[in-house]
């Protein structure tokens, strides 16, 4: 039987979610089908699968901004594949646009050497 925290800890999905990811590539991973995996995680998560992957995703752009990363390049490496899609799911979960919150993180001096 599947169990959720299998899913959840699975560090093949903690290294693909950063790709293109689909239920469908939860279901490849586990070998269940699509209604059973996305009901299982549904159930736990009280989401569904594409929306916990998506907040995943926008989570892992949050903190790339706050690094210094371009929204271009973070898009990029979160898996989106067209930057005006990342830029609407950015501002849909966080309320403003990146470029917002890349102008209020301070600028980390990369002269110094640690």
């Amino acid at each position: 039987m599947l169990m959720l925290s299998d899913c959840l800890s699975s560090s093949e999905l903690r290294r693909k979610y950063t790709a293109a990811v689909t239920v469908l590539c939860v279901v490849i991973i586990f070998l269940y089908s699509n209604s059973h995996v996305n009901r299982i995680i549904r159930d736990y998560l009280c989401v569904p699968v594409w929306q916990y992957i998506t907040a995943k995703k926008l989570d892992l752009a949050y903190n790339l901004i706050k690094e210094g990363y371009s929204a271009q390049i973070v898009a990029a490496k979160c898996g989106y594949s067209d930057y005006s899609v990342f830029y609407k799911s950015f501002v849909k979960h966080f309320g403003h646009s990146p470029s917002l919150l890349k102008s209020k993180t301070p600028k980390k001096d990369r002269s110094k050497t640690e």
